[in-house]
């Protein structure tokens, strides 16, 4: 991200890997008069009863709003169709920003709310070359303090290095998800300033348990067993990332309370290896993600090590890189074959639900990656989503755990920290 400034010397930015959702509340709003001009008119949503409840063939909810009621100026009630723990804690993510009802009745209906962003903060959207970069301008008639530069542009380099590079060339102000290769660079430029995050985001290998060999519940467990997760947390993560011991981290509420992940073990893999019918190991392929994110900084160089822990089982495997847009399409279609690198999650809030929800419940359209549908996963993930219990849900999640554990779609590594590079003057 460059900024190119005319009221300061400052050049402020970053360059990011991924979408940001700071474009979705950025541009010029509808509203045309002052706050302090419009009056308060008590409005609903639907304005003349509650709503139905839709739900799908399983008799889940769809959605799960009944009624939204703003009750006086400062007060909005939300009437849910069942209970949701983590309601609080979604209402506050930015893609659930307000929009004045004039917007949302184009935009909503047109497919512009995509693309034309509204808003009424300090920045607006001066261009959006999708997947290339956006250019923000600032917004003169903010209501608040205005920003202290007059363009903001946000780039993409998919490169970790590169990212370094251009940050220490002055190109950048500053980078996300820098590879912790370049920590001790980093570190080392008074120039530059590195801020490290706390370990919050889950990587992981997982399989198709439709394909052979992958479903036979042993070959995924001697897999689970036969990788060093340790030696691909030291190698491959930034300093404060942890070997995972479940696949919600540790340092989320109502989190790691089940039975830790395997140890290694290579011997009782390949002890399972033979139960299951390949005494002789069998033949696969790694399929890699040509993508870094904070989640999975060194994918490739990933798997060449997996490559060679699992020759040390019996398991010859090839590496296929696939392109980060198609790999992500043949993953939630189902459709990719092997052990796949590139998988993880970086929560959208501290919930146990944000990381297990999308991943295994069917109607979140996470499920199809990892083939035939984990049912006794999904029914308990159920019911710890619709208990306001603290406790109750703790051991449900818990026992979800252990579930994911014996079922083995998935192999924990890691949980991931990362870092942030500015230039020091920023």
């Amino acid at each position: 991200m460059r900024a190119d400034a005319t009221t300061s010397k400052r050049r402020i930015g970053a360059l990011f890997i991924s979408a940001l959702v700071i474009a979705a509340a950025c541009g010029g709003s509808s509203a045309t008069r002052p706050k302090s001009e419009i009056d308060f008119a008590a409005e609903s949503w639907p304005k003349e009863a509650a709503a139905d409840c839709p739900v799908d063939e399983a008799g889940r909810t769809v959605l799960n709003m009944r009624r939204i009621v703003s009750t006086d100026e400062h007060t909005v009630r939300f009437e849910l169709c069942k209970p949701d723990p983590a309601f609080l804690s979604k209402l506050a993510l930015a893609p659930m920003v307000v929009n004045d009802s004039g917007y949302l009745a184009t935009a909503g209906v047109d497919g512009t709310i995509a693309t034309v962003p509204n808003g009424t903060g300090p920045w607006k959207v001066d261009s959006w070359v999708n997947g290339e970069q956006i250019v923000l301008s600032r917004f003169d008639g903010y209501w608040g303090e205005k920003a202290k530069v007059k363009q903001l542009v946000i780039t993409w380099q998919p490169e970790g290095n590169a990212r370094l590079l251009q940050v220490q060339a002055g190109l950048a102000d500053g980078a996300s998800s820098i590879i912790s290769d370049d920590y001790a660079t980093a570190e080392g430029d008074p120039s530059l300033a590195l801020f490290k995050r706390s370990p919050i985001a889950i990587n992981y290998y997982f399989f198709n348990n439709k394909n052979a060999p992958f479903n036979d519940i042993r070959v995924r467990q001697a897999i689970a067993q036969g990788v060093d997760r340790a030696r691909v947390t030291e190698n491959f993560f930034p300093a404060g990332s942890e070997v995972a011991r479940t696949i919600v981290p540790c340092s989320v509420q109502l989190a790691c309370k089940g039975e830790d992940w395997y140890a290694y073990d290579p011997a009782a893999a390949r002890a399972l290896l033979t139960a299951a019918g390949y005494p002789n190991g069998f033949k696969t392929k790694i399929v890699v993600r040509d993508r870094v994110s904070s989640h999975t900084t060194q994918p490739k160089e990933m798997a060449v090590d997996l490559q060679a822990q699992l020759k040390e089982i019996g398991i010859d495997a090839t590496i296929e890189v696939v392109e980060s847009t198609t790999w992500q399409a043949g993953a939630r279609a189902g459709e990719l074959d092997g052990i796949m690198i590139g998988g993880g999650w970086i929560p959208d809030f501290l919930d146990p639900s944000n990381y297990l929800d999308f991943i295994f419940l069917s109607g979140s359209g996470g499920s199809p990656r990892f083939g035939a549908i984990y049912s006794d996963i999904e029914a308990t993930l159920m019911q710890a989503d619709s208990t306001m219990v603290a406790a109750e849900r703790e051991k449900l999640y818990a026992e979800v755990e252990g579930l994911i554990k014996k079922n083995v779609p998935m192999v924990p590594n890691t949980y991931a920290s990362s870092a942030a590079l500015f230039r020091a003057d920023v």
